[in-house]
This record gives structure tokens, C-alpha cells and sequence, in this order.
């Protein structure tokens, strides 16, 4: 017969296993909850470049303005433009993990 001492063991056993079950699976919802915010604020970022994108455009493409205002407009769009090919990458890398 099993004596009360590899009962014990066994329990203790089967006590840390879920024990352990249960801090990986808080760490994975915890870890959910931290890419869903990266994701959000990555969603706003993009819809600011965008806005701001389109805003410059339209400077660029307004022929009343000043000619200083539509450069400096197109130093600006083209500076956003390689900025969000840069956030893409890093982006990228970031939801891959």
C-alpha cells in the first residue's frame, strides 16, 4: 500500500505544478495587456502621421503660400516619411516578440 509520506510528496508535487501553471498563465495575460497598450499607442501614432502628413501635403500643394512655407513643408514631410519607415521596423520587431 501507498504510505502517507509519498501521498505527501505527490500532493506537494501537484501543489507547486499548479502553483507554477498559474504564474506562467498571470504572466501571459500580463503580457496581453502590455502588447494591447503597445498596439494602441502605435494605432495613435500612426493616425497622427497621417493627419500631419496629409496636412503638409496640402501646404506643399497650395500655390499661394509662400515658397519658404511649402520648403520648409516638404522638409518636414519628407523628415515624417522616414521617421515612419524607421517606427515601422522598430514597430515590427516589437509585436514580433
Amino acid at each position: 500500500m501507498i504510505d502517507s509520506e509519498k501521498i505527501t510528496v505527490v500532493l506537494t508535487l501537484a501543489t507547486d505544478f499548479h502553483a507554477t501553471v498559474q504564474a506562467i498563465t498571470d504572466a501571459h495575460r500580463e503580457q496581453q495587456v502590455i502588447l494591447e497598450a503597445v498596439r494602441g499607442r502605435i494605432f495613435a501614432e500612426k493616425q497622427r502621421a497621417e493627419a500631419r502628413q496629409m496636412e503638409l501635403q496640402a501646404i506643399i500643394a497650395d500655390s499661394s503660400r509662400n515658397v519658404t512655407v511649402r520648403n520648409l513643408s516638404q522638409r518636414e514631410l519628407n523628415r515624417l516619411v522616414l521617421l515612419r519607415m524607421s517606427r515601422r521596423q522598430t514597430n515590427a520587431l516589437l509585436l514580433m516578440r
